[in-house]
């Protein structure tokens, strides 16, 4: 949800120039490769940008050294700046002896010197909606009546 925000604040017509749609923002060929169906159609929108993320982390992170949260920040740049590139700024944090392992404060760092702020944002973004939604969720399940959480909704 917290991608979501980013890419469209939640809206499924949100249009790209370059041709990115949806809530998930995916070209229409994204929607194809993962075999969702017409991304047109919020849902597949949606299922298609979770399949992909999941797609980044499988193929570029799922070996990689690092905790689940690093390879899911490094699965959001890659989104939005291109596996090639981030790769690229993992050799370089790597020269530079910081932990190209490590998004926060090292290849995050690198990113935002060498592409501008764009990557760095779009990846501290997601973190503080993802902590927002998380907080509003915790407060609602808090601020049920002791029966419905007992008993269920």
């Amino acid at each position: 949800m917290a991608e979501d925000y980013q890419e469209s604040t939640l809206d499924q017509n949100a249009k790209r120039q370059v041709g990115a749609i949806g809530v998930m923002q995916r070209m229409p060929t994204t929607g194809e490769q993962m075999k969702v169906g017409e991304i047109h159609d919020e849902e597949a929108n949606i299922h298609a940008g979770v399949k992909y993320i999941r797609f980044m982390v499988d193929k570029f992170f799922a070996n990689e050294p690092m905790d689940d949260t690093n390879k899911m920040l490094f699965a959001f740049a890659a989104y939005n700046a291109g596996p090639g590139r981030i790769h690229e700024l993992r050799e370089e944090v790597a020269k530079k002896g910081l932990n190209p392992n490590v998004w926060i404060d090292n290849v995050e760092s690198v990113a935002a010197a060498r592409m501008g702020m764009e990557t760095a944002t779009y990846v501290a973004n997601i973190c503080k909606y993802y902590r927002a939604y998380k907080l509003i969720a915790e407060r609602g399940e808090r601020n049920k009546p002791k029966d419905a959480v007992e008993n269920g909704p």
